[in-house]
């Protein structure tokens, strides 16, 4: 279509084109209205269109005609030679101008095969961006629903997980206490039997926690409680029972515990898991006879102490090394009587993290295996190093890390400074750094802008606010923020590690001790 209303014009453009050889079929309109009703009655391959028209003019006619003709490539014929113009008739929808005195069969037919080359390909991306769109939004819809399917499943494990546990612990302390003899004499045999209906709930009860904390680690509500603490903190109560257990499955379990071990800084629970879950994976494939070895060792290059558990099991083929920590992944090698849905490992290598450290393995097909981790030692060189490794590993490089004390200026009895630790270890993440360094003073550690910062000291205020209004014994003491200081990292690490080191210095700590920490660590 030619939309020209000079009668010598639009002469000379159709001599233009039938010199160029150009096989074409002409639509000929002298305004832009007639165009644009032909553009809604046919499709046209292309449009050649003047500027000035008797109702319209200038670069509005081509703003115009595109809106008309989104599908068909637009070149303006036009008297003026204006670079500015040239610009403006693009970026109205135009695919190119040309000017007339100039215009030739070989200008001509170039610039109708470009121009609708280039129009197509234009077109083509914008469908195809449109499908982009389309599929994206759909992504979202079925991301959402999936969410929303994944809360619901979430939310139905937590509440059989925990209306698993009231009947469970019944069962077993039923069982014991028939076991024991409390209820009447019981045979050998009978003995037998109640110690395998308790084990058996044991090991339930294990899935039970183990699912739990699978979804509490998904979500992030699990939060640490590192503290100074020593070796048998970490135990408990737990070697016991891990001995009970793999004398059921006779299985020799023994403890290689170094004497006179430092104090380590770690949530003491959530080590005992790890170490538990550890045990108990190697006492369920151990060989036969099985043998389970516990190590914990103080660690120089580790800057820690390290607990490994060593088996004589099959060991792990090479194959399945990579999704050994897998949630719900218990390796097609491995025995499928064993109870279990695979979260043991993946729980026990969170666990680990949330201590600052990291689980690890050693394995030889036809061997065994041998899993450790470590906690770092209770020194500020230690903790620090620690701290800023793993701050490194879990964020965004560059990043903020940002240290801030926390100091209580009023009275502090023992029931406060409990709880203003859980208000500070519950509103903190599992990656922040809370660390005593007084009687009445904790420095804070967060890999994380300023703002952030600022946002976690309010709630931290609010939080102690409202639990003061609520408690008996009054309101708690009060407590301020301060902010002390913040490096970019990485390319402040060092400075990083040698200041907060100084900043988590307790004053107990003697200067000997500490000297041989910083050599250490």
């Amino acid at each position: 279509m030619i939309v020209e209303d000079d009668d010598f014009d639009l002469l000379a453009v159709r001599r233009v084109l039938r010199r160029s050889g150009a096989a074409v079929e002409l639509e000929c309109v002298t305004s832009l209205a007639d165009a644009v009703t032909k553009l809604k009655q046919h499709r046209f391959d292309l449009v050649l269109s003047d500027l000035s028209l008797p109702d319209s003019y200038g670069v509005e006619t081509i703003r115009k005609l595109s809106r008309s003709a989104a599908e068909t490539p637009i070149i303006v014929l036009t008297h003026c030679d204006s670079e500015d113009l040239g610009v403006r008739l693009l970026e109205a929808g135009a695919q190119d101008y040309l000017t007339k005195r100039e215009l030739t069969p070989e200008v001509l037919s170039r610039a109708i095969r470009h121009s609708i080359q280039r129009h197509e390909e234009l077109v083509a991306s914008r469908h195809l961006l449109t499908e982009i769109e389309t599929a994206r939004d759909e992504l979202a819809r079925q991301n959402a629903r999936l969410e929303k399917l994944n809360a619901q499943a979430q939310h139905f494990v937590d509440t059989v997980s925990h209306e698993f546990r009231t009947p469970l612990t019944v069962i077993r302390e039923y069982a014991s206490l028939m076991r024991d003899g409390v209820a009447g004499p019981v045979t050998q045999e009978q003995r037998r039997f109640l110690g395998t209906v308790e084990d058996r709930v044991t090991d339930l009860n294990t899935i039970v926690d183990d699912m739990l904390d699978s979804s509490r680690l998904k979500t992030g509500s699990i939060g640490p409680r590192r503290k100074t603490c020593r070796v048998e903190d970490v135990l408990g109560t737990m070697r016991d029972s891990l001995e009970h257990k793999a004398q059921r499955r006779n299985v020799r379990l023994s403890f290689d515990i170094e004497s006179q071990l430092p104090f380590v800084y770690c949530d003491p629970e959530k080590a005992r898991r790890t170490l538990s879950n550890l045990v108990v994976n190697a006492i369920k494939y151990s060989g036969n006879p099985g043998t389970v070895v516990v190590e914990i060792r103080e660690d120089i290059d580790a800057s820690g102490v390290v607990f490994s558990v060593t088996d004589n099991g099959a060991g792990i083929p090479p194959e399945s090394r990579s999704r050994i920590f897998d949630r719900f992944d218990r390796l097609g090698d491995l025995d499928p009587q064993n109870s279990g849905f695979g979260l043991g490992l993946a729980i026990a290598s969170e666990m680990a993290r949330i201590n600052f450290g990291e689980l690890n393995f050693e394995s030889e097909v036809g061997i065994g295996s041998r899993f450790y981790f470590s906690v770092p030692l209770d020194h500020p060189n230690c903790i620090a190093n620690r701290f800023i490794q793993f701050a490194t590993q879990t964020s965004e490089a560059p990043f903020s890390l940002a240290v801030t004390a926390f100091r209580v200026t009023g009275e502090l009895d023992a029931d406060a400074e409990n709880a203003i630790e859980r208000i500070l270890f519950r509103e903190l993440t599992q990656s922040d750094l809370v660390k005593r360094v007084g009687p009445k003073e904790w420095v804070i550690g967060t890999a994380t802008r300023n703002t952030e910062t600022r946002a976690i000291a309010a709630r931290v205020k609010q939080a102690i606010e409202h639990e003061g209004r609520n408690r008996p014994q009054g309101p708690l003491p009060h407590a301020e923020f301060s902010p002390m200081e913040t490096w970019s990292l990485p390319w402040e690490h060092e400075s990083a590690l040698i200041h907060l080191s100084r900043r988590l210095r307790e004053p107990r700590l003697k200067t000997q001790e500490f000297n041989h920490a910083k050599h250490v660590c």
